[in-house]
């Protein structure tokens, strides 16, 4: 049952975020940290030490949130997200469909973390376009 509803959530979830997501972005030691958790080797604050990593390396998006919640051990992460993980490290899952899950259970608060993805807004990226633009401007005004 909780396979079908996190196979049901993978489905729904990919087309309403589809973002790409490079093999070579997620670090080794995460996926191992993965592993390990699922195996119960390492503790859940280890494996979410991994999540936050993601997340702060901007891997993960999770916009901020007006309620601050804090990660602990009154959350206990489901183990069914416990063999997913576990899927995910030897590759039956791949990346794209693991990050988008995590990404969502985070976002509705079954899995806590005490991260917020880095942003930068559409405007800044203007405002650099724009000041490189000007610049090249005064260059070729200049004879330069």
């Amino acid at each position: 049952m909780n396979y079908a509803i996190f196979a049901l959530l993978v489905v729904l979830i990919i087309p309403i975020s589809s973002f790409a997501f490079g093999e070579s972005m997620i670090p080794d030691w995460v996926k191992n940290n993965a592993k390990w958790w699922s195996d119960r080797v390492i503790s859940q604050s280890e494996f979410i030490n991994g999540l936050e990593f993601l997340i702060n390396e901007g891997i993960i998006y999770v916009p901020p949130t007006d309620e601050y919640r804090l990660p602990g051990p009154d959350k206990i992460i489901p183990d069914w997200v416990r063999t997913t993980a576990g899927w995910w490290a030897i590759n039956q899952i791949h990346d794209n469909d693991f990050i988008n899950a995590i990404q969502y259970l985070i976002q509705i608060g079954l899995i806590q973390v005490n991260a917020v993805s880095p942003e930068q807004t559409i405007d800044e990226e203007i405002v650099q376009d724009d000041t490189q633009s000007v610049s090249e401007e005064n260059d070729i005004n200049r004879g330069l």
